[in-house]
């Protein structure tokens, strides 16, 4: 038959109904691996690529690349384990990355920069102008552009600019078919695939997960197919890399008896492999598909005209109102490794090297993240072999947030999606609000991981700050931070504890997932407080929402406490006698506001709402107490999971949104009221106002309670509480961090924190306060050691110190005295 009397899908379909039984290979050559003749199935694209190109691949190809525009991007998508390069001055955020031949090419080589290894899926950012503050290309790249997209696909060849997206149209649809649609008999395969004479020959496949091991399906295979061990290792190796192997081919009734030993539940385990019996006409046809997604993704490499029309096809919603885009993207979890792999290098390779249809991209994909994060939570792969691994590319360009923030709604999107996953709805009586959100953390344990994605979804899409406001950025970003409030309102006081007298803790609590969402929730805060800070009046909106939203959340009762001749009101709660946490993320938040509010210079008076000041600092002063009270000993029969909860809290990982903001909220407090009230409150709320009460821990309630003291009057070092710069505020922290001895590079970078990382200044400062030690011998590191003249800047009472430094930091004087004697 002459391929001019066929239009290409009747050709298409007619060489492989032609081939069916050759595209498989014979039971006699096949032992392990994929059962699709390689000769068979490189002819029939042989035969489909002379139909499209009109000639040979490889002198067409030629030709092709050659019409191309000059490329001023790279877009190069990178390999698991390829090195990327980011340069730590020029890139506006550490996603930003460079392969390495861009950046050979590049200035970046002679700025300070770091090196990392990709997990695959990323692409690289030369000549994306959104990516670098400066330098945006290497000399490859650095070409001016002034042509379309549009003008390569002029360029092609008649027969493919006429054609083009119906070829491209027929082969993606094909594949399509073949992974959105479950196929195991020979009737469930398209009608223009499906043959009146099919032979009986079936494969029992076996797909990958992440809950056995290797000897385990060793065993499972080598008793399911009676093969040797070897052989099945060779099986579970090919499971293993490319989600799933053919492990028989036979008639059904030996696939199936197979299959049944494979999921056989004696095998003591909780959860069986997955295994599927199929025709074999699906499964070549399934990795036929995948060899023309290969192909593909090749042609899309090579031509700028062949990507473009590749676009339109992907994009294009098809007769059901989906693009073949959004068929595959819903589908995701139910393909195996190599076949998502496939479909994710091809949507790299096209929709995100061009600005229109990147968009067109970013906004379907949007519109299915709740499902698809849904489907993720359920998955047993890997996130950086799934589709939601595609955020970062999408979530991290300026423009490209801005327009799906207001036009799709992006943040609450994201938002909803974690309250979906981490919250429940619960009915409230109160007029305000019918609906309230109540957190579980059961739900979060079971998912705690995968759910972390979405955090880090957030935090990229909230990385790119507006530097020019409009009203509809303006109302959208109002909107989602209400929402986000809610969600923070939801883990306000959560694990929370109360004291155990009489007798130990039986069970010690769950604690880790609360410290997990603590840690995901900082990098959200630092942006969402630079947001607020470009845009003064939207500053002062936000604080009064939050204030309400805070006082919303808490029912305070006041009591009267006589003090050395005055009375005083003070809230009723006995952290002693009731529950009481080291969770208040809501208040926390507030905080942090009223800190940017002093930063910007904006007084109280002028927000234009009246402030219970004690109310809004009453969590804070709980956990402080707690805290306190913790240290003293008189919480031991609680166990180590409030042990570790505290410590946490002001550890250098946890500190920044938590002790950090509750000893700011209480110099906001204290600001704001009488002293001697505050005081008095203070000493209320640590138990200390009945002596005979805390007997046994009343030296160490005293001793704890004139630390927070000390930290309230002392503790200013902060843009928005005193006069100081970040170079003052990073100076003491380095000062501080070097005060109980020297340390590596690697260690003070880790103490100081991301917030003083994001100044590009600090080694300077680090050189200047500290003396740089070589290491002097193998076993050895490299040191910095503070310097003499800086050692009268160290605080003992430092608010960073836990005892341990302290009492360390005292030997280091001591010892630093003693040779200066000398």
């Amino acid at each position: 038959m002459l391929t001019s009397d066929l239009n290409f899908a009747d050709y298409f379909y007619y060489l492989l109904k032609l081939e069916a039984d050759n595209l498989h290979v014979a039971s006699s050559d096949w032992s392990v691996g994929s059962v699709l003749n390689k000769e068979t199935s490189d002819s029939i694209l042989k035969n489909i690529s002379r139909f499209i190109l009109d000639g040979d691949e490889t002198e067409v190809l030629l030709k092709l690349k050659e019409l191309n525009n000059p490329s001023n991007i790279c877009g190069r998508v990178f390999r698991p384990g390829e090195a990327t390069y980011t340069c730590r001055s020029c890139a506006v955020d550490p996603t930003c990355v460079f392969c390495r031949e861009c950046f050979v090419r590049s200035e970046h080589k002679n700025h300070k920069y770091k090196l990392h290894s990709s997990s695959g899926g990323g692409c690289c950012d030369c000549g994306d102008p959104e990516a670098w503050k400066q330098h945006p290309a290497c000399s490859r790249h650095n070409v001016d552009q002034h042509h379309s997209s549009d003008d390569a696909r002029t360029r092609l060849p008649t027969k493919l600019q006429e054609n083009g997206e119906y070829f491209f149209h027929t082969l993606l649809k094909f594949v399509v078919d073949m992974f959105t649609v479950e196929h195991t008999e020979v009737l469930d395969l398209p009608p223009s695939l499906q043959s009146s004479s099919s032979v009986d020959k079936f494969a029992t496949v076996v797909f990958n997960d992440e809950s056995h091991t290797f000897d385990y399906v060793i065993g499972v295979l080598s008793h399911a197919v009676h093969c040797t061990s070897n052989r099945a290792a060779d099986f579970a190796t090919v499971i293993d890399r490319e989600g799933r192997s053919t492990v028989l081919c036979g008639s059904k009734t030996q696939c199936r008896n197979a299959k049944e030993l494979v999921t056989n539940p004696l095998h003591n385990s909780l959860d069986t492999l997955k295994t599927e019996v199929m025709h074999i006409y699906n499964v070549v046809y399934q990795e036929f598909a995948l060899e023309i997604l290969a192909w593909l993704t090749k042609l899309a490499e090579i031509s700028e005209g062949l990507r473009l029309i590749l676009c339109h096809v992907l994009l294009k919603p098809q007769d059901n109102g989906d693009s073949f885009i959004t068929m595959l993207m819903m589908s995701d979890t139910k393909l195996w490794k190599v076949a998502r792999n496939a479909y994710h290098q091809l949507v790299m390779s096209t929709c995100l090297l061009f600005n229109d249809q990147k968009r067109i991209f970013a906004v379907a994909y949007v519109k299915a993240y709740p499902k698809l994060i849904s489907q993720y939570l359920l998955d047993d792969h890997e996130h950086s072999e799934s589709i939601t691994s595609i955020s970062v590319q999408l979530f991290t360009v300026p423009t490209l947030v801005h327009y799906l923030m207001v036009e799709h709604n992006l943040l609450n999107v994201i938002t909803d999606t974690m309250i979906s996953v981490c919250c429940v709805r619960t009915s409230d009586h109160r007029e305000e609000h019918e609906i309230s959100l109540k957190f579980d953390p059961r739900r979060l344990q079971k998912n705690l991981r995968r759910t972390g994605f979405c955090f880090y979804d957030l935090k990229y899409a909230l990385t790119n700050v507006p530097t020019q406001w409009t009203q509809a950025i303006s109302e959208k970003f109002q909107q989602f931070f209400a929402n986000f409030a809610h969600y923070l309102a939801s883990m306000e006081g959560m694990d929370a504890v109360v004291r155990k007298r009489d007798r130990h803790l039986e069970r010690e609590q769950e604690w880790e997932s609360g410290v997990t969402m603590h840690m995901r929730f900082i990098p959200i805060m630092r942006q969402l407080y630079k947001w607020c800070c470009v845009n003064v009046n939207l500053l002062i909106e936000v604080f009064r929402n939050k204030k309400a939203t805070t006082m919303e959340c808490r029912e305070n009762l006041i009591k009267l406490v006589p003090y050395n001749g005055t009375t005083y009101q003070c809230v009723d709660y006995d952290i002693t006698e009731k529950p009481v946490s080291v969770h208040y993320p809501l208040t926390r938040l507030l905080a942090g506001l009223f800190v940017k509010c002093g930063s910007l210079g904006i007084k109280f008076e002028e927000i234009g709402i009246s402030f219970d000041i004690l109310s809004l600092a009453e969590p804070s002063m709980r956990c402080l107490s707690l805290c306190g009270q913790v240290f003293a000993g008189a919480w031991r029969r609680n166990g180590l999971s409030l042990a570790n909860q505290v410590f946490y809290c002001r550890d250098y990982r946890c500190r920044t949104e938590s002790f950090n903001r509750d000893i700011q909220l209480l110099q906001a407090c204290a600001a704001n009221m009488d002293p001697d009230h505050f005081f008095v409150a203070i000493l209320d709320k640590m138990n200390l106002m009945d002596d005979t009460r805390f007997e046994e821990h009343l030296t160490s309630f005293t001793e704890e309670f004139i630390s927070i003291l000390i930290f309230v009057v002392v503790e200013r070092y902060m843009v928005g509480v005193g006069e100081v710069t970040w170079d003052e505020i990073l100076k003491r922290e380095v000062i501080h961090t070097l005060g109980d001895g020297a340390k590596p590079h690697s260690k003070i970078h880790k103490y100081l924190g991301e917030e003083a990382m994001d100044n590009p200044d600090w080694e300077r400062i680090l050189s200047e306060v500290a003396d740089y030690k070589p290491s002097t011998s193998v076993n050895s590191v490299a040191r910095y050691e503070l310097k003499t003249d800086h050692l009268d800047h160290i605080s003992p009472f430092f608010y960073h110190y836990n005892s341990g430094q302290a009492n360390a930091h005292n030997e280091v004087l001591k010892r630093k005295k003693a040779n200066n004697l000398s």
